[in-house]
């Protein structure tokens, strides 16, 4: 009978577990609310890198500055907002594929270069194989004749790989997948031999690489003809209600700061910052403008 009992209890525990478990899924969380001003954007999901980032890098920046995070999931959402708020905002938002036309009209999510600061980090596209692999480096992904090659299909990122790819090796098969948790798990199980992708997990054996700064791999300029061959992609920092006064002294000091250093290592990438965030709030406008650019004409 005392076992019986106990085995109820122990089903009632684990039942009320996973109940609690779906239900704080589901549901947003909160964050603790400062004093200040400046509230942070978050569009992608709680507990993401975009999260991340704000929690430990953009707030503690933003310091006493700091009021509350908006969380509206969804870039389309969280546009309307902007567009109808008088609250001071700043964030973090992904410029490229958000500004990519629906049907020819303008994406729900667009976002005016007026409202970009600045590029706040770049992230790289590497070449990967599964480090359980054998003779599936850089000789095989450039010559094998039928490798497989999985990519980012969504929109920009996927005109991108595709022009660099097939410079290097016309024989590849490029296969598109919709995120990250399908094309990672295809290389474990086989289903691609290669990734051309910017996330690098312990996994993966990556050789080849779009950034500059990753000497310990190939730079793809050196292998493809594409001009997007050595073009890592850029997220932005955007403002919205502020001047750019104020919002420029925020994008300083976090550029400045060792919280987005440990940030960027902690999501793989090197802590160095991309040149171009040297130079003027307009000189940067006008290379994301040009990249953009160059990325929509291959689709």
């Amino acid at each position: 009978m005392i076992k019986k009992t106990l085995s109820v209890i122990v089903l009632f525990l684990s039942m009320m577990t996973l109940i609690t478990t779906f239900t704080s899924a589901d549901e947003t969380p909160t964050w603790e609310k400062g004093n200040g001003d400046v509230n942070v954007l978050l569009y992608y999901r709680p507990g993401g890198a975009y999260d991340r980032l704000n929690q430990k890098v953009i707030i503690p920046n933003l310091g006493e500055s700091f009021g509350e995070v908006k969380a509206i999931r969804g870039c389309a959402k969280m546009m309307d907002y902007l567009r109808n708020t008088n609250d001071k905002v700043f964030g973090q938002w992904d410029w490229f594929s958000t500004n990519v036309p629906k049907d020819g009209a303008e994406n729900p999510c667009h976002l005016d270069l007026e409202n970009i600061v600045s590029i706040s980090y770049s992230f790289p596209y590497r070449a990967c194989s599964l480090k359980s692999a054998t003779g599936k480096g850089l000789a095989d992904f450039r010559n094998g004749d039928g490798i497989t090659i999985g990519i980012n299909g969504n929109g920009i990122y996927k005109g991108q790989a595709v022009d660099v790819l097939k410079s290097i090796n016309p024989k590849a098969k490029i296969i598109p997948y919709s995120s990250s948790k399908k094309y990672l798990p295809a290389l474990q199980s086989g289903e691609v031999d290669y990734l051309y992708v910017s996330q690098q997990k312990d996994f993966m054996d990556c050789f080849a690489s779009t950034d500059v700064n990753e000497t310990n791999m190939t730079n793809f300029s050196e292998i493809s003809k594409s001009s997007l061959a050595d073009k890592n992609t850029y997220p932005v920092f955007v403002a919205f209600n502020m001047s750019e006064k104020e919002a420029m002294a925020i994008v300083k000091k976090i550029h400045a700061s060792q919280e987005l250093k440990d940030f960027m290592v902690s999501v793989g990438l090197q802590p160095a910052l991309p040149k171009q965030t040297q130079l003027s709030r307009k000189k940067q406008l006008k290379f994301l403008a040009n990249w953009h650019k160059d990325l929509l004409d291959l689709m």
